[in-house]
């Protein structure tokens, strides 16, 4: 406990002679743990031979540690100060290189060489969880893992079991395979955020799980499917895809799926039926 209050003060002390105070609009929570980076970097496995993105680097708490093990490490931070800051105290290191940006404004075809592998390391600001993980899901150039810190809500909705899926766990699933690998307290950041946080680890497909034309189509299908949550699945459906509730009943016992189970309940390969009967329903009305 005297040692995590040491690095706090250590922190306070470092914004202070920086005379940067933590935005708020931006989620700045600097980490005061200094077991947490030890925690992610065991989970990404990073070697000599690694390139690494990692973003929100603020005051270099996790870079610092990833410094000497890496190949080449790319650092985005977006507050300018800090990064200025990081640039003066890796002058010395030809390995790691700073760049003032919003991560989500980066071409990463500039950054990095066609068909690199590298790998995502990143305390995520919460307000843009989700754009950054469609901006690298979704994106061109995947990387081979993400090992990333968000807020506790979000990682279990991405690492949840069947059952208890979600169109965000639905859509991290076509990509990745998710885990859980730890959660993280409140006291572990400056200032202290009022959720819990939880380190997530995203291991990429060479290819999407499921074999689909279009997984834009389908995740909007799915996202309709999720209109009412709470309710059964054949109401949940009808009202986000505007159909009549006998159709929607229709449509599930077609795939064999019980009309009185919840959307979270169905499992991906479920949807995936249930989508592309849809579109053929869709097809024979025509």
């Amino acid at each position: 406990m005297a040692k995590k209050k040491a690095a706090g003060r250590q922190v306070r002390s470092t914004l202070s002679h920086y005379r940067v105070h933590a935005k708020k609009k931006i989620g700045q929570h600097f980490l005061t743990d200094e077991t947490v980076p030890d925690i992610i970097i065991e989970a990404a496995g990073l070697t000599a031979k690694d390139t690494v993105m990692e973003i929100g680097p603020g005051l270099g708490v996790l870079t610092d540690k990833m410094a000497p093990l890496v190949g080449d490490l790319y650092a985005i931070e977006i507050d300018r100060v800090l990064a200025n800051k990081l640039k003066q105290k890796y002058s010395n290191r030809d390995n790691i290189h700073i760049i003032n940006a919003d991560i989500l404004q980066v071409d990463l075809s500039q950054i990095l060489t066609a068909g690199i592998n590298y790998k995502v390391v990143a305390n995520l600001p919460y307000y843009i969880t989700s754009p950054i993980l469609n901006y690298f899901v979704h994106g061109n150039l995947k990387p081979v893992s993400m090992v990333i810190m968000l807020q506790k809500e979000v990682g279990d909705s991405i690492a949840a079991e069947d059952g208890n899926l979600s169109v965000l766990s639905i859509s991290m699933r076509i990509y990745t395979i998710p885990r859980l690998v730890a959660y993280i307290p409140p006291q572990s950041f400056y200032p202290e955020p009022k959720v819990h946080s939880a380190i997530i680890q995203l291991d990429f497909l060479p290819k999407p799980s499921i074999e689909i034309d279009n997984i834009e189509n389908f995740l909007h299908f799915v996202n309709r499917g999720f209109a009412s949550p709470r309710k059964r699945i054949s109401n949940s459906l009808a009202t986000g895809l505007k159909m009549e509730n006998v159709a929607a009943v229709e449509l599930l016992e077609k795939a064999g799926i019980e009309t009185i189970k919840r959307a979270e309940n169905l499992t991906l390969e479920q949807w995936r039926n249930l989508y592309e009967l849809y579109l053929k329903s869709i097809s024979e009305k025509k």
